[in-house]
C-alpha cells in the first residue's frame, strides 16, 4: 500500500472516527469525575488561576487544553461551558491516535497501519473513552507518543524528534501520575530488548554516543514542560513539588481505596464477556487478534520493524499485567495498554490475510473476519448512543443515571416561575457530600448551599434535595424547628427517589406556593 494512498485513507477513518466520537457528545450524562474536573476547569477559565492538588483532580493538562475551545467559543465563565466545550478535547485526542501512527510509517508495514487505524476508529471502548471528560486518553496519546517519536529519534539525529520526546514525556507527567507506571515498563521493555538482541545491543553505544545532545535536549523539554504545567505556568512554583509528593498519596490508593478494588480478571471480565438483556458485550475478537499478532511477531526474523513491534507488543502486554495485579482498577485504565494491543492486532490480521489458503477457506475467513468487524461497530453504536449510561455496558462505571436530567428540568422549571429565578436558594444535603455530579448541572443557580447533614440554624430553602436517609432530619427542620406561624408546608418533587447513580438515590421537596405556581402556569402553557 503506497504512502499517499495511506495517507488518503487515514483522512477517511479520520473523519469517520470524528463522527463516531463528536455526534451527541451531550447525550451521556456528566459522570462524577468529568463534573469534579469541569469545576475545576471552572476556576481557572474564570479566576486564570490553577492550583495543583496532590491528592485529587490529577494533572493540570487537561485543564489547560481546555481553555483553547473555551476561548474559541468566547466562553468566559463556566456557565457558559457545555458538554462540547469540555469533552471535545478527548475527542481530538482521540483522534490523534489515529494520526499518531503516520510517526511510525517507516517502520511498520502499511497494511498494519491501515488495519490498526480501522480498529482504533471503530473499537467501542477507544470510541467511548474518547468522549469522557477525563485524562485517560490523552495519557495513552502522550505516552504512545513518547515512544513513536523515541523510536524515530532511535533511528535518526534530527533535534526535532528529541524535542518532540520531550514535549511527550513531560505532557505524560503533567497528565497523570500512573505515567510513571508507563515510564517504567517501557524502560523494563526497552531493556530487554536490548539484552535479547544482538544487533540492537551492538549498536546502543554508538547510537546514544551519537544522541547526547538529542537526549539532553529530552530530558531538559520535558523538565520545562511539566514545570510550566505543574507551576500554573511560574504563578505556583509549589506545584512543581508537589508533583514529585503526590507518588506517594496515589501509590498508597492504589492499595487501599476500596471502592475501586477489583479482582486481577476485572480488565479481562470487560473485555471478554459481559451479557446484556438484548446483546453479548465482547472484544474478544481483537483480544485474539492481538495474541495471534504477538505469536507471529515472534516467529519472524530479526528486523527493524519486527523489532518495533515488538518492543509495543512486549510493552502492552507488560503494562496489562501489571494493571491486572494491582488492587485499584478502573475501566479507563485497559486503555493504556489496548491501544498497543490494537497495533498487534492489525498486525495479526495482515499476517492472517497472508496465509495460503484454499478458495473456500479464505472465503470462510473473510467471512468470519467481516461479522467480527460488524459486531464490533455494532457494540460501538450500543455502547455510545443507547447504552451510554447503563450498568450493563461494560464500559459503565459507578456512571450518572440518565434520571439526573429529569432532576435538573424540574428544578429548572421551578426556578423559571419563581420571583427570584436563579437566585433562589436551593439547599442540597447528601450524606459524606455525595452530591456529585449535581454541582455541574446547577453551575448557573448563584444561591446553591451544599451540605453533608442538615443544617437547622438556617432557613429552609424553597428546593430541597437531599439523601433519603435524612429524611427524618429534614422532616423536623421543616416542622419542628420554626416556631408557629413560620413553617411552610412541602410538597414531594418526584413520586419516587431520584436514581443518581446505582444504589445512590436523591428526594426532592419544594415549598408548595411555589410548587403551585409552577403547576398554574405549567397547566395554562
Amino acid at each position: 500500500m503506497k504512502f499517499n494512498r495511506l495517507f488518503f485513507i487515514l483522512i477517511i477513518l479520520t473523519a469517520l472516527a470524528l463522527g463516531l466520537r463528536v455526534f451527541n457528545l451531550q447525550i451521556r450524562p456528566m459522570h462524577t469525575d468529568e463534573a469534579v474536573h469541569a469545576i475545576k476547569f471552572g476556576k481557572l477559565l474564570e479566576e486564570g488561576f490553577y492550583r495543583y492538588d496532590k491528592n485529587e483532580y490529577h494533572g493540570p493538562s487537561l485543564n489547560y487544553m481546555t481553555l483553547l475551545p473555551a476561548w474559541l467559543m468566547s466562553q468566559n465563565e463556566l456557565n457558559e461551558t457545555n458538554e462540547y466545550t469540555l469533552r471535545i478535547v478527548p475527542v481530538f485526542i482521540g483522534i490523534g491516535l489515529i494520526l499518531l501512527l503516520l510517526i511510525i510509517k517507516s517502520y511498520i508495514n502499511k497494511t498494519t497501519l491501515f488495519l490498526t487505524a480501522v480498529l482504533i476508529t471503530i473499537s467501542p471502548i477507544m470510541v467511548f473513552y474518547s468522549r469522557y471528560y477525563i485524562q485517560e486518553i490523552l495519557l495513552v496519546f502522550f505516552t504512545y507518543g513518547f515512544i513513536f517519536t523515541m523510536i524515530r529519534l532511535w533511528y535518526s539525529k534530527r533535534i526535532i524528534w528529541a524535542l518532540l520526546t520531550g514535549i511527550c514525556l513531560g505532557m505524560m507527567h503533567a497528565t497523570k501520575e500512573t505515567w510513571i507506571i508507563s515510564f517504567g515498563v517501557l524502560f523494563f521493555t526497552t531493556i530487554i530488548l536490548i539484552f535479547t538482541n544482538n544487533v540492537i545491543r551492538n549498536e546502543i553505544g554508538s547510537r546514544l554516543k551519537g544522541n547526547i545532545r538529542n537526549l539532553s535536549v529530552l530530558i531538559f523539554t520535558a523538565i520545562v514542560i511539566s514545570a510550566l504545567f505543574y507551576s500554573s505556568f511560574f504563578k505556583n512554583p509549589q506545584g512543581v513539588i508537589d508533583s514529585i509528593a503526590a507518588f506517594s498519596n496515589y501509590f498508597n490508593k492504589a492499595g487501599n481505596f476500596d471502592r475501586h478494588i477489583h479482582p486481577w480478571y476485572f480488565y479481562l471480565g470487560i473485555l471478554g464477556y459481559k451479557q446484556n438483556p438484548d446483546f453479548l458485550w465482547s472484544e474478544i475478537f481483537l483480544l485474539i487478534a492481538g495474541l495471534l499478532g504477538l505469536l507471529f511477531l515472534f516467529k519472524k526474523k530479526t528486523g527493524n520493524s519486527n523489532q518495533i513491534l515488538r518492543l509495543i507488543g512486549i510493552y502492552s502486554l507488560t503494562l496489562g499485567i501489571i494493571y491486572s495485579l494491582l488492587p485499584y482498577k478502573t475501566p479507563w485504565n485497559i486503555l493504556g495498554f489496548y491501544y498497543g494491543w490494537l497495533i498487534l492486532a492489525g498486525y495479526g490480521f495482515s499476517e492472517i490475510f497472508k496465509i495460503k489458503l484454499s478458495k473456500s477457506r479464505k472465503i470462510a475467513l473473510y467471512i468470519f473476519l467481516s461479522v467480527g468487524m460488524i459486531h464490533l461497530i455494532y457494540q460501538t453504536y450500543l455502547s455510545n448512543f443507547k447504552y451510554f449510561a447503563d450498568p450493563s455496558n461494560p464500559y459503565v462505571y459507578g456512571h450518572t443515571s440518565k434520571d439526573i436530567f429529569n432532576l435538573v428540568d424540574m428544578t429548572d422549571q421551578i426556578i423559571q416561575v419563581h420571583p427570584e429565578g436563579k437566585n433562589m436558594m436551593i439547599e442540597v444535603i447528601c450524606e459524606n457530600h455525595d452530591y456529585w455530579p449535581l454541582p455541574w448541572y446547577f453551575r448557573d443557580y448563584y444561591q446553591v448551599g451544599w451540605w453533608d447533614e442538615v443544617n437547622m440554624d438556617i432557613a429552609a430553602a424553597p428546593i430541597i434535595i437531599a439523601s433519603p436517609v435524612l429524611e427524618a432530619h429534614i422532616l423536623q427542620k421543616l416542622y419542628e424547628k420554626p416556631p408557629p406561624g413560620q413553617r411552610y408546608l412541602y410538597v414531594p418533587m418526584f413520586r419516587k427517589p431520584v436514581a443518581l447513580r446505582p444504589n445512590v438515590y436523591l428526594e426532592g421537596y419544594v415549598r408548595k406556593d411555589v410548587w403551585d405556581v409552577y403547576v398554574q402556569k405549567s397547566s395554562i402553557e
